[in-house]
């Protein structure tokens, strides 16, 4: 044994494991409802997260783990909590809100630059709910390959009846959402297959073969039409 090091060291998979079991609990009994965080992205991933969850990796345990962290600290340090609410059928908190009352809404990313158009949406989606004309984004970039500062800030308001467009598109994927669940019919709302801004999110999707399944039947059905 080495004498820099004067304790027997054995490997503990058993604590790793239990971190996820905790987590896994913690999903169990998550949130009910429709969110706007299931209206930003893959409607079909967040399907199969609601009607068919799967257990977390330690993977998935790291991002939660690291998120939650980031998330207290930044929301501390902004000093404005906001709790869940409800309107046309979507919950929503907002990660923080300005003086005026606006939606903050925080992300991190290894990102190197750039604004990823989901942050936007998700965003807006508060501004809509809140009937705000006003939001603001703050990106936290963790990435060694980063080009700039580490925090970025910036203002998005709408301008002309753009709200009245992005409220008729969140209620529309929140019916078609909701559709899908009632009738626990995952062909009624799309992947992000074949889009090339989102289907990043294929890569380690835990339904992706049930997924590809559908969109395989799907293009055979068109094929035959």
């Amino acid at each position: 044994m080495s004498k820099w090091w004067p304790l027997k060291r054995t490997e503990n998979p058993l604590l790793v494991q239990k971190l996820v079991d905790g987590l896994s609990r913690r999903q169990e009994t998550g949130r009910t409802g429709i969110h706007v965080s299931d209206l930003v992205l893959c409607l079909r991933r967040a399907y199969y997260s609601k009607v068919s969850p799967r257990q977390p990796t330690v993977e998935t345990l790291s991002y939660f783990v690291d998120g939650s962290r980031r998330d207290l600290v930044i929301k501390g340090l902004l000093g404005t909590r906001v709790g869940p609410m409800e309107k046309d059928g979507i919950w929503f908190t907002p990660d923080s809100v300005d003086e005026a009352g606006d939606p903050i809404e925080i992300k991190t990313t290894r990102a190197a630059e750039g604004v990823s158009a989901h942050y936007v949406t998700q965003l807006t989606y508060y501004m809509v709910l809140m009937k705000r004309n006003r939001g603001r984004l703050l990106i936290q970039r963790v990435g060694y390959k980063r080009v700039g500062p580490p925090f970025e800030a910036y203002e998005f308001e709408f301008e002309g009846g753009e709200i009245q467009r992005h409220r008729r598109e969140m209620l529309e994927r929140r019916d078609l959402f909701s559709k899908a669940l009632d009738q626990r019919d995952p062909t009624l709302v799309p992947s992000v297959r074949s889009d090339p801004a989102q289907n990043w999110l294929c890569r380690g999707c835990r339904w992706n073969e049930e997924c590809e399944v559908i969109d395989l039947q799907r293009s055979v059905r068109n094929d035959k039409s």
